[in-house]
């Protein structure tokens, strides 16, 4: 240990000769401890808030899309899929086919989605987790039944649970030809639908209907080997950026693929701003705080006047001096450092084991946090820069202690 860490060590264990000088350095180191304590907690709750709307709005979220770069359908024979399936890193891969529709039930009517989904769909996206009623679509039995999933608020708009017998949905599309009738029905080709079930998710209950492919192509007058595109669910660990490079190349500029984070693009952007803004209130919060650390060794350097005097005396010069003074201030800052990081760590680990604070709401869902190595580090990097800049601060008006 360095003579000026000696000093410094000493001075900050030591009663102070000014009751008021103890107090300030407690004070001080008080209020570093809790800035960090704070910028800790809050940026783990909005880890953990960030990672459950991601896993929510992805439910429904392949983790990449295969698009056409022109027009609306793309043919997905089999030796086309194959290309997609033999890439390295893929799981599994669904045609879809979506259409904008009219649907009517029980005389409600709106406008809603038509997305068609083969049987590989449940492989590519977990459906189960946002069923709330009934089951996904079954094996057609018969070839005169049609089934779908429905979304919970488009339900409840259509009036479907109110409804005293089975009653199918009706789904109207525009006929092909370009040729329209005078009489509205006979523009529209139609086929009803019975529910299969109902799912849940704010991005999709409202305008979503789920139903078989096959279905899908008939209404819509399609061969069989058109779709919208196809939907890919990747093997655990592979990074999608790469998958979906080689995909690309192997595709061609024909067709657009994209992961699942580009297609929420404005999303994550929007929540990079909002991490961005919640760091720098809370840079300004400890900025705030080290004011105190300035004060608290400004204080000491004015009660140890006569030590700093005899020290300049025996032949110790201002560089080391400011030093000793300088290593206080982060003794200060460290230690309100540790105690409010080690204080924040475990407020984290107990809500993310105990669910100490619950979401208000029909589910009573566990307040998320996320304890991350990488908010810890933020956190010490934050306060270690600008709990120097405070400490060389605090002795940049000592050269009148140095006069005799």
């Amino acid at each position: 240990m360095s003579f000026a860490w000696f000093v410094a060590q000493r001075y900050f264990r030591t009663r102070k000769k000014t009751s008021a000088v103890g107090i300030i350095t407690a004070v001080a180191t008080f209020g570093v401890a809790v800035s960090v304590f704070a910028m800790f907690v809050v940026l783990s709750v909005f880890s953990g808030l960030r990672t459950f709307n991601t896993d929510f709005l992805n439910a429904f979220d392949a983790d990449l899309t295969v698009r056409p770069a022109k027009g609306k359908v793309l043919s997905a024979d089999s030796a086309w899929v194959s290309r997609i399936v033999s890439t390295e890193g893929v799981e599994a891969v669904s045609a879809v086919l979506e259409e904008k529709v009219f649907v009517s039930f029980a005389g409600q009517e709106s406008i809603a989605v038509l997305k068609g989904v083969d049987r590989a769909y449940p492989e590519v996206i977990g459906v189960d987790s946002v069923l709330v009623a009934g089951g996904w679509l079954p094996s057609q039995e018969r070839s005169d039944t049609a089934w779908h999933v429905v979304g919970i608020s488009m339900a409840y708009r259509l009036g479907m649970g109110a409804a005293q017998e089975p009653t199918p949905l009706r789904v109207y599309v525009l006929s092909g030809g370009g040729n329209l009738s005078l009489v509205p029905e006979n523009s529209f080709s139609r086929a009803d639908t019975w529910t299969a079930g109902v799912f849940s998710h704010k991005d999709y209950d409202g305008m979503y209907l789920f139903v078989d492919l096959d279905f899908a192509r008939h209404l819509l007058h399609r061969s069989a080997e058109q779709a919208s595109g196809v939907e890919v669910r990747l093997k655990e660990g592979a990074y999608a950026g790469k998958v979906a490079e080689a995909l690309a190349r192997e595709l061609g500029p024909d067709y657009r693929v994209r992961t699942a984070v580009q297609n929420k693009e404005a999303y994550y952007k929007i929540m990079n701003t909002e991490n961005m803004v919640l760091y720098f209130v809370f840079t300004l919060v400890i900025a705030i705080a080290l004011f105190n650390v300035v004060g608290s060794v400004v204080m000491l350097i004015l009660d140890k006047r006569e030590n700093i005097r005899t020290m300049w005396a025996l032949g110790a010069d201002r560089a080391m001096l400011r030093g000793i003074f300088v290593r206080e201030g982060m003794w200060i800052v460290a230690v309100g450092a540790v105690v409010g990081l080690a204080l924040a760590v475990l407020l984290v680990w107990l809500q993310a084991r105990y669910h100490l604070v619950m979401i208000e709401g029909s589910m009573q869902v566990p307040y998320p946090v996320r304890l991350t190595v990488v908010n810890g580090a933020i956190v010490l990097a934050t306060i270690a820069l600008l709990g120097y800049l405070a400490a060389r601060l605090s002795v940049a008006g000592m050269k009148n202690v140095f006069k005799r």
